[in-house]
This record gives structure tokens, C-alpha cells and sequence, in this order.
């Protein structure tokens, strides 16, 4: 992939919630291109990304919650749990990842000499 399309990628991701999140739940289950598995993690998508995974387990959690309550058979039980985790082990990496790219952040602004109150 070139330059060019990398960007307009990353862009595409940013501007377009569903678009993200069809390329997060690939990656997740695996089934990920290797260009956009790159792209998805470009620091500039860290933040979207954990939103995307935070809003999939929260749709994860409850499709299992669903499908306790109605009854239905042990195997898609089953299937619906295993995704879930994967999509909840996914969702903690990215805020680990979110955490550390944002005290990186943090770490750049504060240089020498601006941590201080006079200025020395």
C-alpha cells in the first residue's frame, strides 16, 4: 500500500465510525488484510479504535445476554461467549495501548525546564 492510500485510509477511518469498526471486528476475528491491520495502528486511530472495541463489547455483552434469556441452544451460546471474550481481550489491549500512546503524549509536552513554576 502505498503512502498516499495509507493516509487517505487513516482519514477514511477517522471520519467514518462504521467503516472503523467493520475493520476493527475483522482484525479482531482475524480476517484482517494486512495493509488495513497496519493502518489500524497508526497512533492517530488509538483513540477510535478503543471506542470502536468499547462499543463492540457492549454489543457483544449483550447479544450473550440476549440469547441466555431466550433460550437458545448451548452452540450458539457458546459462539456468541468466545466472540465476546475476544472482543473484550481486544478492548484491553487498546486501552492499555491508549494509555501508554497518551502518556507519551503527556511525557513530550512536559520538556525540560516546564515542570517547573519559575521556569528553571
Amino acid at each position: 500500500m502505498k503512502i498516499t492510500e495509507h493516509t487517505e485510509l487513516i482519514h477514511r477511518f477517522a471520519d467514518d465510525f462504521t467503516a472503523l469498526q467493520d475493520a476493527v471486528l475483522s482484525q479482531v476475528n482475524g480476517v484482517c488484510a494486512r495493509e488495513t491491520a497496519a493502518v489500524l495502528e497508526h497512533a492517530s486511530l488509538v483513540g477510535p479504535v478503543t471506542l470502536v472495541l468499547a462499543h463492540a463489547d457492549v454489543l457483544a455483552r449483550g447479544a450473550v445476554r440476549r440469547a441466555e434469556l431466550s433460550q437458545q441452544s448451548p452452540e450458539r451460546l457458546r459462539r456468541l461467549r468466545a466472540h465476546a471474550r475476544r472482543v473484550r481481550r481486544a478492548r484491553s489491549q487498546a486501552e492499555t495501548r491508549y494509555k501508554e500512546e497518551r502518556a507519551r503524549r503527556l511525557g513530550r509536552r512536559s520538556g525540560p525546564g516546564l515542570d517547573s513554576e519559575d521556569g528553571r
